[in-house]
């Protein structure tokens, strides 16, 4: 819901894999958009294990990604 000044407060959940391009979120009343706002979720990239001798097997978490094409 918007208050007198105009500020949404919400919370929503994001899947991890989702991610790149702002995506746009709008609250209405009586059927009538009344605000819009957008949110940029970037890349994270995690590695394990951090170091190793050379040839160690490595695991790479990427989570974030846009697709180019949705």
């Amino acid at each position: 819901m918007v208050d007198a000044n105009g500020r949404m407060d919400t919370t929503f959940t994001i899947p991890e894999d989702y991610g790149g391009c702002s995506r746009s979120y709008r609250d209405t009343l009586d059927g009538t958009a009344v605000a819009q706002n957008g949110v940029e979720v970037t890349q994270n990239f995690e590695m394990t294990p951090l170091s190793g001798p050379v040839g160690t097997p490595i695991e790479l978490r990427v989570k974030g990604l846009a697709l180019a094409n949705p």
